[in-house]
């Protein structure tokens, strides 16, 4: 994944390298550049090249390492300050990439083709980002997290022979990738700085780096120490001229061949020799899972002690992670028995729960029924207030005529009591005279008599009225 270069630092645009005409490149991309003390002459687009400094911290600068992490510390950032800020760690990792485009073992793993000054602006701002002091540069670039996708892609290159295509790397390219490195540093002239390469071949690089490397080739033989690795930039050859002069199976990442001697320098001889193993343990085995004890090497014997000790200690340190993992499975197996338990009882719960629920809805259904039932009967009566307003008028008139028609009827029957009283006063029966009795009685009988009488008369004429 490419990424936008570093700003220019007052310098010419037109790069005087010898062999990067073909697109805009640092002059340390130029293999063929002659590396001295004082570069700040050359003009470069991309970096600031200086004249190199005497170091002020000569003392042990720690790295915290923290799960396999570096860790930022200010005496990590004070040393990047101290050798020359970013742009020297880019002026490494650039002369770095010039040297591995050229390595037919590394070449392969480089899906991008946008040169050595790019490839090497994305890993020197990975290198700063973690000693700090200059920002962020690897976060800020928008390549936060696309370490692991660019090794993967890097795995399944379509540059790889389709045997090994999609493998990881492998022992031969880490030490490649090791030896070209510190190749370049030593061009740059960082082996000069006596605290910064104490720290990096510091024991605990060394621990990183060995756990990382075990832990990726899963059963091949111990690498050598980072010191070891180091002191092949002291051959005075071409090494990658001396790495590229045999390849009878890239595809399987080897280059060695029985009974050649590449160079004066044991540790180079050592390392074919124990590649060749490696090369014949693989095809016996099928590209599988290789015990350890068929890669074992005749220079093992003349390992340094402190590599077997750093072996012994790796070795307790995977069984121990094994004790772990297993420890941690049990666990999580209980755990996970007990979480189906409670999960039952919770859909258990859940089903009763439901059940309950769709009692209540049925019956809120019924009671929602009823009540809307009850509300279209309230709202019919109260959508007629004409209606009501009508019968009370209408009754309040029929009161009102039944009062004067019984006002009329009372008035009638005085006067016709009246009158009665007056006919009796005036004539009454002889057998009243003789008796005597209604003269003594006078007013109670025409009370009596005339009510009755006048009610039979105006029947048929209350009737009528009615």
């Amino acid at each position: 994944m490419t990424s936008p270069l570093s700003k220019p630092r007052n310098h010419s645009f037109e790069v005087l390298a010898r062999d990067t005409t073909a697109r805009k490149e640092c002059p340390f991309a130029a293999v063929s550049l002659e590396m001295t003390n004082d570069m700040s002459r050359i003009e470069c687009p991309f970096h600031a090249h200086t004249v190199r400094q005497m170091p002020t911290i000569t003392g042990d600068v720690p790295l915290v390492i923290r799960g396999l992490t570096f860790q930022t510390t200010n005496e990590s950032a004070a040393l990047l300050k101290d050798v020359g800020g970013g742009d020297k760690i880019r002026e490494l990792c650039t002369r770095f990439y010039a040297r591995a485009f050229l390595d037919e073992q590394l070449k392969p793993f480089f899906f991008e083709e946008d040169g050595a000054t790019a490839h090497g602006q994305r890993l020197a701002d990975w290198i700063i980002q973690k000693m700090g002091g200059e920002g962020q540069p690897w976060t800020t670039s928008g390549r936060w997290g696309m370490r692991q996708p660019s090794h993967f892609k890097a795995w399944h290159s379509a540059k790889r022979d389709d045997s090994v295509r999609g493998r990881h790397f492998n022992l031969t390219d880490s030490r490649t990738w090791m030896r070209v490195h510190f190749w370049a540093a030593r061009e740059c002239g960082l082996n000069e700085h006596s605290a910064f390469w104490d720290c990096t071949l510091s024991p605990s690089m060394n621990a990183a780096q060995s756990h990382l490397l075990l832990m990726m080739l899963s059963g091949l033989p111990t690498h050598p120490t980072l010191r070891d690795t180091c002191q092949t930039g002291t051959v005075e050859t071409d090494i990658i001229a001396l790495l590229n002069a045999d390849n009878d199976s890239p595809s399987l990442g080897t280059r060695s061949r029985a009974g050649l001697q590449y160079s004066v320098d044991p540790f180079l001889n050592s390392l074919h020799e124990e590649d060749l193993q490696a090369q014949q343990a693989m095809k016996k085995h099928g590209f599988r899972d290789i015990p350890r004890a068929a890669l074992i090497s005749s220079s093992d014997k003349t390992k340094p002690s402190a590599s077997k000790k750093l072996e012994v200690v790796v070795t307790e340190q995977r069984k121990l992670i094994k004790d772990l993992k297993r420890q941690l499975k049990a666990k999580l197996l209980e755990e996970l028995a007990t979480l189906k338990v409670r999960h039952q009882r919770v859909k258990d719960s859940n089903t009763e729960l439901r059940r309950r629920v769709k009692e209540l809805d049925t019956l809120v259904h019924r009671h929602a029924t009823t009540n809307a039932a009850q509300a279209q009967v309230v709202e019919k009566r109260l959508s007629k207030p004409t209606e009501s307003s009508s019968d009370s008028a209408a009754t309040s008139q029929l009161i009102n005529e039944v009062r004067a028609l019984q006002a009329d009827q009372e008035t009638e029957i005085r006067r016709s009591e009246t009158r009665l009283h007056l006919r009796k006063e005036r004539k009454l029966p002889r057998s009243s005279r003789r008796s005597g009795r209604w003269d003594r009685r006078p007013r109670r009988w025409a009370l009596m008599l005339s009510p009755t009488r006048r009610l039979r008369q105006s029947q048929p004429s209350f009737g009528r009225c009615i």
